[in-house]
């Protein structure tokens, strides 16, 4: 398991692209995968910069796991963890995409997004800790 540590700012999200592209090139996932992902990874860390420690700051970490490379596909699962406020977006309920611009909330479009292009996505408030987790199965280049 890789992890990195980063203050939650939109100044480090480069880092946190870099440090995806990274782990998720070495096992030879297909730049389609790795688009998405990055996609994902986005919106989970920009959701935790503008509303986990508002108005103050505070540090996500963030894990990439891949417990077994040797199969195709290989299980990729990566975790979000921040300190700030209590919040399971999975709770959230999902947009309505039928809806007019008009007659939409605001919200709720990204994690729908992260919940439908990941095979998997759980949620836990443990130790003082919200702990997002996503898992891909990810075709590898051979």
């Amino acid at each position: 398991m890789k992890e990195i540590k980063l203050e939650a700012t939109l100044d480090n999200l480069q880092e946190l692209f870099d440090f995806t592209i990274a782990e998720l090139s070495a096992l030879g996932c297909s730049k389609r995968d790795i688009r998405m992902v990055k996609l994902c990874v986005e919106e989970i860390f920009v959701n935790i910069v503008h509303y986990a420690y508002q108005p103050e700051k505070g540090d996500a970490r963030v894990s990439i796991d891949v417990p077994d490379s040797k199969h195709d596909p290989v299980s990729v699962f990566i975790s979000f963890i921040d300190r700030g406020r209590p919040f399971n977006p999975l709770e959230e309920d999902a947009p309505d995409l039928e809806a007019g611009l008009e007659e939409r909330t605001a919200g709720g479009l990204g994690i729908y997004l992260v919940k439908t292009k990941m095979d998997t996505v759980t949620y836990e408030y443990r130790d003082g800790q919200n702990i997002l987790t996503l898992m891909k199965n990810l075709q590898i280049a051979g």
